[in-house]
């Protein structure tokens, strides 16, 4: 997909946090989330990955709830949330990945995030954003 096709796409819905240290979720109760490309990425069949605070990038997340808001685009994301930082290709493809897995989920469904590898001959990692489902102890 084109860049300019990403940042205009129309989406509903963010991932928000819901602050619980026992389960890995450090950021503040209700702060939006979104999540950066992993710099060292291990071939593996599977490799989780976290969710950070929109806040400063760096205070994690294993899981992100669904939360329904009013319509914005990739484009309006970045600018209120980044500011004037300009977000690499890889960024704001994760960010788009991000947000197209989430528009069909119901508010306050919990998700997770991991890479998977794809492909035969050219192994290459995929990100996947997922619902997941917490059992009582």
């Amino acid at each position: 997909m084109a860049e300019e096709e990403i940042m205009n796409q129309v989406y509903k819905k963010v991932l928000v946090a819901k602050h619980s240290p026992e389960n890995k979720c450090f950021a503040r109760e209700g702060e939006v989330l979104t999540i950066v490309p992993r710099a060292n990425l291990p071939k593996k069949d599977h490799v989780n990955h976290l969710f950070v605070s929109i806040i400063d990038l760096k205070t994690k997340s294993q899981y992100g709830w669904i939360k329904q808001t009013k319509e914005f685009t990739i484009k309006d994301f970045v600018r209120t949330h980044y500011g004037n930082k300009e977000l690499t290709h890889e960024e704001k493809e994760h960010i788009s990945i991000l947000l197209n897995s989430i528009s069909s989920l119901e508010d306050d469904v919990p998700v997770a995030a991991s890479y998977s590898q794809k492909g035969f001959m050219d192994k290459r990692m995929v990100l996947k954003v997922h619902k997941v489902i917490f059992h009582e102890a």
